[in-house]
C-alpha cells in the first residue's frame, strides 16, 4: 500500500497554514516524499516549528525543526519523509507526523497555537518468495523453502541452494558421481575439486586444523608419509583414511603401532595431541612396518592370498605315546605366516598353539605332536595362514584334522630277547577303552600279569602280586581282555619266544 496524507488539522488560531506536495508514496523500500510548510501570517519574531514523527522505525524525517523569520515566513520550507525498512512482516503501518510551535517562541500568537497532526501510512514491501516465514534479506536461500536455514559450511548460502554443501570444493553433483559424501568435507576426491574451498578442515576432530595438523587422521603415521594419494580409491586420501589399502586391517595396526580399542587411532581414545596434531598419548611416528621386506609399507600393501597346495589329512589314526606330524604345503611360504591352532572340547574357540614339549613346529608348515596322550583324542588341529604384510586375522585356514585311535590290534607273539625288536607285547587301540583290564595266564592257569589299564610295557616277566618278579619261560600263554564297555571279554593266546 502506498503512503499518503490522510488528514490535516489546522491550528485553532488560523495563523498556521501548510502546503503539501506528495511527490511519491511511502513504503519500506526507502522511497521518499516531500511536503512543504509555511506560515499564514507574518510573525513579530522568529518562530520555531518542531517536527516529530510518532514511529521513527517506519518513517524517517530529514529535519526536526523549521525556523521562520519575519522575512521568510511565507516561503515554503521542505520536509523530506522516507519509508524505513524493518524486515518484519508487519503489514502497512500507520504513524503520525506532528508540527508544534516551540514553547520558547517569543511571538505570543504563535506560541498559543495548537499542534498540527498529519497521518501517514507506510506500505510493507517485505518479501518471502519461498514462503518459509523468513524475510528474503535474512533467508540464505530466498528462492528455496528452507525454514531451518541449514548452512553446513557456514558460507552464507543455505544447504538448500548451495552447489557445494560441505565446502570441500567439489560440487554436490560430482560427489554423487564420485560416490563420496556431499555432507562430509573430509570425504572427496582431490581430482574433482572445481570450486573454492570455503571451510577449514579438522577431519580427526582433535582441535588442530588440518592445514597445520601433521597427522590428519591421528593414526600415528605422518601426513608426509601417507601422502595425499588415495591408494584404495575409496574417496578418502591416505592421510585421512584409517585403512589406506582397504584390506580391512587398520593402518595403525599394520604400521606396527598399538591400538587396543581397535578404533584406528594411535593408542586408546580419547587421544591427546600436541600443537601440531601429533598424538602424544601413545608411541608412534616411527617408520611403518614392512614385514615382508617388499619395499612397500604394510599399510599400503594388499595382502597375498594364501594358496594351499597340500592340506593336512582330515583324520589321523594314532596310538598313545607316539609322535605324529601334520603338514601343509603353500605357495610362496616366505611371504606368509603360519600359526597352528587347536580346538579342545568343551571349549569351542580355536586357540593358537604355543611351542612346548608336546608341540613342535607351531609356526612352520609341519606341526609335530609329541608323545600322544589318551586325553588328546577329542582335539582338533588346523593351520591359520596369513600374509606377513597383514597383521589382522588370518586370511585362510587349513582343513581341520582330528585324531583317531588305531583299531584294536592284539599280537599273538613277541620276543623279549634284547635285540631291540618286538621286545614288548603291545596291544594297539586300547585308548578307546579306558576302563579295560588285561589278565595273562600260564597254561596251568597261574596269573602272570594283571593290569587295569595295560601299560603296553610287558616284557615277559612275572607280575602277579603274590609271585616273585622274574622272567617266565618261553612258551604259550593265554589272555583275557575285558574292555570295560559291557561287551564280552576277548580271549586268546600269546607265544613268548626267548
Amino acid at each position: 500500500m502506498t503512503g499518503e496524507v490522510a488528514a490535516i488539522i489546522p491550528a485553532e488560531s488560523g495563523v498556521v497554514t501548510t502546503s503539501f506536495n506528495l511527490l511519491s508514496p511511502l513504503n519500506e523500500s526507502g522511497t521518499s516524499t516531500t511536503l512543504f510548510f509555511q506560515l499564514n501570517t507574518p510573525p513579530t519574531s522568529n518562530v520555531m516549528i518542531n517536527v516529530l514523527v510518532s514511529d521513527p522505525t517506519e518513517v524517517g524525517i530529514d529535519k526536526s525543526f523549521l525556523t521562520f523569520t519575519p522575512e521568510n515566513w511565507n516561503q515554503p520550507q521542505p520536509i523530506r519523509l522516507t519509508g524505513s525498512e524493518d524486515y518484519i512482516f508487519d503489514g502497512d503501518i500507520s504513524s503520525q507526523l506532528f508540527f508544534m510551535v516551540d514553547p520558547l517562541t517569543d511571538d505570543l500568537d504563535y506560541r498559543s497555537t495548537d499542534y498540527i497532526t498529519l497521518n501517514l501510512i507506510t506500505g510493507d514491501d517485505d518479501i518471502d518468495v519461498d514462503d518459509d516465514g523468513l524475510h528474503e534479506r535474512y533467508d540464505n536461500c530466498p528462492d528455496d523453502f528452507n525454514p531451518e536455514q541449514e548452512d553446513l559450511d557456514g558460507d552464507g548460502i543455505g544447504d538448500a541452494c548451495d552447489i557445494d554443501i560441505d565446502g570441500d570444493g567439489v560440487t554436490n553433483v560430482q560427489e554423487v558421481i564420485d560416490l563420496t559424501e556431499p555432507y562430509d568435507n573430509c570425504d572427496f576426491l582431490n581430482a574433482s575439486i572445481s570450486l573454492p574451498i570455503t571451510v577449514g578442515f579438522d577431519c580427526d576432530q582433535d582441535g588442530i586444523m588440518d592445514d597445520i595438523d601433521l597427522d590428519d587422521d591421528n593414526d600415528g603415521i605422518l601426513n608426509t608419509e601417507e601422502t595425499g594419494e588415495d591408494f584404495d580409491q575409496n574417496g578418502r586420501i591416505n592421510s585421512l583414511d584409517l585403512d589406506s589399502d582397504g584390506d580391512g586391517c587398520l593402518d595403525v595396526i599394520e604400521a606396527g603401532f598399538e591400538n587396543p580399542d581397535q578404533d584406528g587411532l594411535l593408542g586408546s581414545s580419547p587421544v591427546e595431541v600436541d600443537a601440531q596434531g601429533r598424538v602424544i598419548s601413545a608411541i608412534g611416528y616411527t617408520t611403518p612396518a614392512d614385514s615382508n621386506d617388499s619395499g612397500q609399507s604394510d599399510y599400503l600393501e594388499l595382502p597375498q592370498t594364501p594358496v594351499i597346495e597340500q592340506q593336512p589329512p582330515p583324520a589321523v589314526v594314532v596310538s598313545p605315546d607316539q609322535n605324529i606330524s601334520l603338514g601343509i604345503a603353500i605357495i610362496s611360504p616366505e611371504q606368509l605366516d603360519i600359526q597352528w591352532q587347536i580346538l579342545q572340547p568343551p571349549n569351542n574357540t580355536w586357540q593358537d598353539i604355543q611351542a612346548s614339549d608336546s608341540f613342535r613346529g607351531v609356526n612352520t608348515n609341519t606341526l609335530v605332536l609329541v608323545n600322544l596322550q589318551d586325553s588328546w583324542m577329542s582335539w582338533k588341529f588346523r593351520a591359520a595362514i596369513s600374509s606377513k604384510a597383514f597383521r589382522c586375522d588370518p586370511l585362510i585356514f587349513s582343513q581341520e584334522t582330528h585324531l583317531n585311535y588305531q583299531p584294536l590290534s592284539i599280537p599273538n607273539a613277541f620276543s623279549p630277547d634284547n635285540d631291540g625288536v618286538n621286545e614288548n607285547w603291545i596291544i594297539e587301540g586300547l585308548g578307546k577303552y579306558p576302563d579295560h583290564q588285561l589278565t595273562v595266564y600260564s597254561r596251568w592257569e597261574s596269573v602272570i600279569l594283571q593290569e587295569a589299564p595295560n601299560k603296553n610295557d610287558w616284557r615277559g616277566e612275572m607280575r602277579a602280586s603274590n609271585s616273585k618278579a622274574q622272567d617266565v619261560p618261553e612258551g604259550t600263554y593265554f589272555y583275557i581282555l575285558d574292555l570295560g564297555n559291557g561287551q564280552s571279554s576277548l580271549k586268546g593266546f600269546i607265544y613268548l619266544k626267548r
